[in-house]
């Protein structure tokens, strides 16, 4: 059942929502659109004892407008512990004896465990260093890597902690946010995780102006638009312009791979995005995510380093028997060589 509106307009109509929600039913759905136009209608369906969640990055007036509508909310930082909670509950029901007891919600100064990844994007996106030479070395092999983007913070902390000569620098524009994950999500900076907090289109122009620039291995893009009516949430369509992109490239290293979350419903403007992307990086792989309109994006500069899917896999297995070394923690149902399986060159 395919309920993904066909433009930017349908998305914003009322008739495209009554349709949704006749097909739809009752079960959970992420949205992304503006609650303060169309709230009459969701509140034929959303009741006043039902919980809404805000997530991290919704705006500040659709949260604020929830109470006054009488539409309990869950607070920014519940959200993704909440669905990380569940999901590892659903994971480990099975070799959970019946009287254990069930895991407690997480609160400041609990220990949460950083080798768990939440979404299928990160996951995906971890997988794609794969793609860097000798990836059954890249434990003992410095790594430079640019975040932009940080959110709770999983993705960086994931590669630092299990990366152990990785630095990353994580770039933010939203010093909140920083401390959303410093409080809920155990983020904390080091020597060799830093955050800076900027717009990362400024914080890429500036670093690609420099003599002597830095040259990153990886450089990742998780960050979303706040405009809902561009037809592309994630990034916004300035971070995929292609003078921005050169900069992007000036600070990549040649082996590097820049990968990028992609989340477009018109399908127009994601050619276009396509499109601008191989004028830059001329090998591109797209690995889209099941049941999300999330499509991540591997991008390189050489297209004589194009693998095929069984090389590529090839090359994750390796990466994840070097990362799952007795010791260190690792998530049993995160196989790395899957998120890779259906990725397809552009």
């Amino acid at each position: 059942m395919n309920l993904l509106p066909k433009s930017c307009k349908e998305f914003g109509s009322a008739d495209y929502w009554e349709k949704f929600f006749q097909q739809r039913g009752r079960r959970a759905f992420e949205w992304y659109g503006s609650y303060l136009e169309l709230c009459g209608l969701l509140h034929k369906y959303i009741k006043p004892r039902e919980k809404v969640f805000s997530s991290l990055r919704h705006s500040a007036a659709a949260m604020a407008c929830f109470p006054r509508t009488g539409v309990p909310s869950i607070g920014p930082h519940h959200l993704s512990l909440s669905l990380a909670q569940k999901k590892r509950k659903k994971d480990r029901k099975k070799q959970r004896p019946a009287d254990a007891p069930e895991d407690l919600p997480t609160a400041p100064g609990q220990s949460i465990d950083k080798s768990y990844l939440c979404c299928e994007h990160h996951k995906a996106m971890v997988a794609g260093l794969a793609l860097l030479r000798n990836p059954e070395l890249l434990l003992e092999t410095p790594l430079a890597l640019l975040v932009v983007g940080l959110g709770g913070g999983s993705l960086p902390l994931f590669v630092h902690d299990h990366f152990p000569k990785s630095c990353i620098d994580a770039v933010e524009i939203d010093p909140s946010m920083l401390e959303v994950a410093s409080r809920w999500f155990g983020f904390s900076q080091s020597d060799r995780m830093k955050v800076h907090i900027a717009d990362g289109l400024d914080y890429i122009t500036s670093l690609a102006g420099r003599e002597g620039q830095p040259h990153y291995n990886v450089v990742m893009f998780d960050v979303d638009s706040k405009d809902p009516t561009l037809g592309m949430s994630c990034p916004p369509p300035a971070f995929v312009d292609q003078s921005f992109l050169q900069k992007v490239k000036s600070i990549l290293t040649p082996e590097g791979v820049f990968i990028l979350n992609l989340v477009c419903r018109d399908l127009g403007l994601k050619d276009s995005v396509l499109t601008g992307l191989k004028a830059v990086f001329p090998l591109l792989y797209v690995r889209r995510i099941e049941g999300e309109v999330n499509e991540i994006l591997f991008c390189q500069l050489h297209p004589e380093q194009k693998l095929a899917t069984p090389e590529l896999l090839e090359m994750a297995q390796a990466l994840e028997q070097t990362l799952r070394k007795p010791g260190k923690g690792w998530d049993d149902t995160y196989i790395l060589s899957d998120m890779l399986k259906t990725v397809k060159i552009v």
